[in-house]
């Protein structure tokens, strides 16, 4: 990457490329020396920008990499008395004599000496430059093939492509928090580690959206957020604005997520107060108007405008109790990285929060994911279980859907709302199959075959649930059996892999239909099955084949996706149950022409 080397005649040169009514000018990194005093503004509380003194320590050649150099400075005076460098400052505006050395951006956890770094300002300008995108979509355009389409893709392999590439802050980087409250303490420690992998800073600390305007400009030294979302449920980065020149801002003086072309939306903020801590100390902020764009996110700043916001995906969580009701409202970030984790995060924190005096319940949750331009995505789900155990079920299971939208090898999906209703009881409900009876024992082809399935709740009475099949026209003389499974057992039936079809979709309307079409587990599942032996052939089930044909297809080393079955289905069919259903049952019949 070219090094920039600035001068006084060189900095005219830059005006050149940038709009001429530039806030401050620059003071080059050659021209600043130890014992140099300067000052650093940011926010200590509400909004008002307030001024510190700091003293040039030296200057750290290469201290953050080949060509990435850092200015270290050591606070003189604070105006909150605390004299800390705080989680928050970074991106505050440092200058000596009036021009802009640059950013704080650097310091240390247990720092005993208010000591820390400067980004400076040539660096951050670096930024305004385009070396193209970072990293990619995953998919392709509309109606693309996967040429893959692997025998073991599942829903719980869709995990996104760059988390790996994400990576930890260096221990010097003052962190940009990810401000999100207090979770539940059973999805704080099951679900923040995931946020860290990612390379995220996040803080439970007093936060959230703010209920009135914060009359506030975007200027040097204001406190700015990179918001992930904002509502019921806040999450969102506060750090502060080092540079303006017209609507083009630069702010952090380190990355966010470092992920380079990025659609962030920028908030301003107001700060509460600074805490004060051995470890880390901290910015607690309330989040304003989202008031412009994060475009671009590399390592020595966040760049974009005030003024054009990338639009957020609105999400309702209604949910019903037997004598009250809640609603949650929040929008988050329609980003493929961010935006599964923040729904996952949210869904569960909702339901963990009030249900958190009830470690026995049962949930169902209905509702739609809305897709521009394709069917909405149905959710349709039961959890129930005891000692919290269903809300662990719903943390593993409840943002397949979402998480398959956006981490997929066909579709770039654009997802527009979502809407969820909840229905929950403080109780466990979940029944066992325990027999299945059904009559006639023999029947002609067209006949119609009834009986009832007993379920067995435990402490309760037994269940006895009435079914009705009427065999096809075409079915073969012979035994037949009926399998009255739960959707566990239907998924292994079908060779599917968390009630999601094994076989990778070919089209963004496939994946659709795959995930509108996953066995439910409020369901009993009835499939008539005969003994004949056929094949599934590119998803499709073609049983009762001549042996010559299974023969043919099977040598022929050119078909990848033949898989041998011994079982032609005859009929399926399903039954909602309104509870969790487990295990399975089966009884023989016979058909007789």
């Amino acid at each position: 990457m070219e090094r920039f080397t600035f001068h006084v005649l060189s900095f005219a040169l830059l005006a050149g490329l940038l709009p001429a009514a530039a806030a401050l000018p620059i003071l080059p990194l050659n021209e600043v020396k130890p014992g140099q005093v300067g000052e650093c503004k940011t926010v200590f509380s509400g909004t008002k920008i307030e001024s510190f003194r700091f003293r040039v320590e030296g200057i750290g050649w290469d201290h953050i990499g080949p060509g990435r150099h850092v200015i270290w400075c050591r606070m003189l005076d604070d105006p909150s008395g605390a004299m800390v460098v705080a989680a928050g400052m970074s991106g505050s505006p440092c200058t000596v004599d009036g021009k802009l050395v640059g950013a704080l951006a650097y310091g240390w956890e247990f720092n005993k000496d208010a000591k820390f770094g400067v980004q400076p300002i040539e660096s951050m300008l670096e930024v305004t430059k385009d070396f193209g995108q970072v990293l990619k979509k995953p998919g392709g355009a509309p109606g693309a093939k996967n040429k893959s389409r692997s025998a073991i893709w599942s829903m719980a392999a869709l995990k996104s492509p760059v988390t790996a590439l994400f990576r930890a802050p260096p221990e010097t980087e003052v962190p940009i928090p990810i401000q999100i409250g207090r979770l539940h303490p059973l999805v704080g420690d099951r679900l923040l580690s995931d946020w860290k992998k990612a390379g995220l800073f996040p803080m439970q600390v007093p936060s959230g959206t703010a209920r009135k305007l914060i009359k506030t400009e975007l200027v040097p030294g204001a406190a700015a957020a990179g918001v992930l979302a904002r509502g019921d449920f806040t999450a969102a980065a506060t750090g502060t604005l080092t540079w303006r020149d017209g609507d083009r801002i630069l702010a952090f003086g380190h990355p966010f997520t470092n992920r380079g072309e990025v659609e962030i939306p920028l908030a301003n903020s107001e700060i509460i107060s600074i805490v004060s801590s051995y470890a880390r100390s901290f910015k607690m902020a309330n989040l304003g108007e989202i008031v412009g764009t994060i475009s671009k996110d590399r390592m020595s700043a966040v760049a974009g405008t005030v003024g054009p916001k990338p639009a957020m995906i609105p999400m309702t969580l209604k949910m019903r109790y037997p004598k009250a009701a809640r609603e949650h409202r929040f929008e988050f970030i329609n980003d493929r990285n961010f935006a599964p984790l923040i729904y996952l995060t949210a869904v569960a924190d909702f339901m963990a929060q009030t249900m958190e005096q009830s470690p026995e319940a049962t949930v169902r949750i209905r509702g739609r994911i809305e897709v521009k331009n394709f069917p909405d995505v149905k959710i349709d789900r039961i959890f129930s279980g005891e000692n919290f155990a269903w809300l662990f079920d719903l943390v593993f299971d409840c943002n397949q859907e979402i998480n398959a939208l956006y981490n997929n090898e066909v579709q770039d999906f654009e997802v527009e709302s979502v809407e969820l209703e909840v229905d929950v009881e403080p109780v466990y409900r979940a029944y066992t199959i325990e027999q299945v009876e059904a009559y006639p024992a023999e029947v002609k082809p067209g006949g119609t075959v009834e009986g009832w399935v007993t379920l067995r709740r435990p402490r309760e009475p037994d269940r006895r649930v009435p079914f009705k099949l009427n065999m096809p026209e075409e079915v073969r003389s012979g035994s037949l059996e009926i399998q009255v499974l739960d959707a566990r057992g239907a998924d292994k039936i079908e060779d599917r892999a968390l009630g999601f079809s094994p076989i990778p979709p070919a089209s963004g309307e496939e994946l659709i239909g795959i995930l509108n079409d996953r066995h439910e587990p409020g369901r009993l599942y009835f499939f008539v099955v005969q003994s004949t032996p056929g094949l599934i052939l590119q998803n499709e089930r073609l049983s009762s084949l001549p042996g010559s044909i299974r023969d043919q297809l099977n040598d022929n080393q050119a078909r990848t996706e033949i898989k041998p079955i011994q079982n032609a289905l005859i009929l399926k069919e399903s039954k909602e149950i309104g509870a969790k259903v487990q295990g399975s049952g089966k009884i023989k019949i016979k058909i007789r022409s």
